[in-house]
């Protein structure tokens, strides 16, 4: 299973780039407080897919890392994707899209 984690914030176009090109079973959504509104807006134009979701503080990276640590530690058979704007991170190998 393919797992892509969006980092939702106020531009949500970098993420459907990203979900176009990789083909992901499920997305896990990160998002803030303030990003409520455009986490869902990008839900409502990706209803196929199956989504999970986990409300972060903005600009604490120690969490980021943490939610994102933990989420691969418990899915470690997965191949997971993070994508942070249009920059693609996968087993450690960079691939930019443009």
């Amino acid at each position: 299973m393919t797992t892509l984690i969006n980092l939702i914030g106020g531009q949500t176009v970098p993420n459907l780039i990203a979900q176009k090109y990789i083909n992901q079973d499920n997305i896990l959504l990160l998002y803030t407080m303030d990003s409520i509104k455009q986490k869902d807006c990008y839900k409502s134009v990706s209803s196929h897919i199956t989504f999970s979701e986990c409300e972060i503080e903005p600009h604490n990276f120690y969490q980021i890392q943490k939610v994102i640590s933990a989420f691969i530690d418990s899915n470690s058979s997965d191949n997971i994707i993070l994508n942070f704007a249009v920059l693609i991170c996968t087993n450690l190998e960079i691939k930019q899209f443009g």
